[in-house]
C-alpha cells in the first residue's frame, strides 16, 4: 500500500467521522431542542408545570418508554423483531403486583419479575438463535402466550400493588433518578456499535 493510499484512507475516514458526529449531534440535538421548546411553551401557559406532582407524572409517564425502547433499538438495528416486549413487560408487571398483593416484599417480587423476563428472554433466544425459528415467529407466539396468561392471572381484575419505592411516590431524588436513567440509556443506545 503506497503512502497516497493511507492518506487518502485517513482523509476518508476523517471527512466519515466528522459527518457521523454531526449527523449525531442532529439526532440528539433536535430533540432536546423541541424538549427545550415544550418546555419553555409549558412553563408560559401554564402555572402547574413545575410542580411537583406535575413533575412526577412527567417521570412517571417518561421512565416507562426509557425502560422498554433502548432494547427495541438493539434489536431492530442487529436485523431482529421482538412483538413480546410489549407483552413481556405487562406479564411481568402483573407477576410482580400479585406477588405485592400476596404479601411479598418489593423487593422479592422485583427478583421474581426479573427471573420471568430472563426466562423469557432466554426461551426467545434459543428459539430464534438456535433453533433457527424466524424471530417475527417466535416473538409473535411468545406475546400471545403471554397476554393469555395475564388473563388467567388477573382473571380480569385490576390487581392493586399500592405505592412502591420511588416509581410509585417520585419525589426529587426520584425524579432525578428517573432523568438519569433515561439520559443514560440514550447515551448507551448511541454509544451501541450498531
Amino acid at each position: 500500500m503506497t503512502e497516497e493510499d493511507v492518506t487518502q484512507k485517513e482523509r476518508a475516514f476523517s471527512e466519515n467521522w466528522k459527518w457521523r458526529l454531526s449527523a449525531k449531534a442532529l439526532w440528539l440535538g433536535l430533540p432536546l431542542v423541541l424538549l427545550l421548546v415544550m418546555v419553555v411553551l409549558a412553563t408560559a401557559t401554564t402555572d402547574s408545570f413545575w410542580a411537583a406532582r406535575n413533575l412526577q407524572i412527567v417521570a412517571r409517564t417518561l421512565l416507562f418508554p426509557a425502560l422498554i425502547v433502548p432494547p427495541m433499538i438493539l434489536i431492530i438495528a442487529s436485523g431482529g423483531v421482538d412483538l413480546s416486549i410489549g407483552a413481556v413487560a405487562g406479564v411481568v408487571a402483573v407477576v410482580m403486583a400479585s406477588r405485592m398483593d400476596s404479601g411479598a416484599s418489593p423487593v422479592v417480587a422485583l427478583l421474581v419479575g426479573m427471573l420471568l423476563a430472563i426466562l423469557v428472554g432466554v426461551v426467545n433466544g434459543l428459539l430464534v438463535g438456535l433453533a433457527r425459528v424466524h424471530s417475527v415467529i417466535v416473538t409473535l407466539g411468545m406475546a400471545t402466550l403471554l397476554r393469555s396468561q395475564v388473563i388467567r392471572i388477573t382473571q380480569g381484575r385490576t390487581i392493586a400493588a399500592g405505592e412502591v419505592g420511588f416509581l410509585g411516590s417520585l419525589t426529587a431524588p426520584g425524579i432525578i433518578l428517573a432523568l438519569l436513567l433515561i439520559i443514560g440509556v440514550i447515551v448507551l443506545t448511541e454509544l451501541a456499535p450498531f
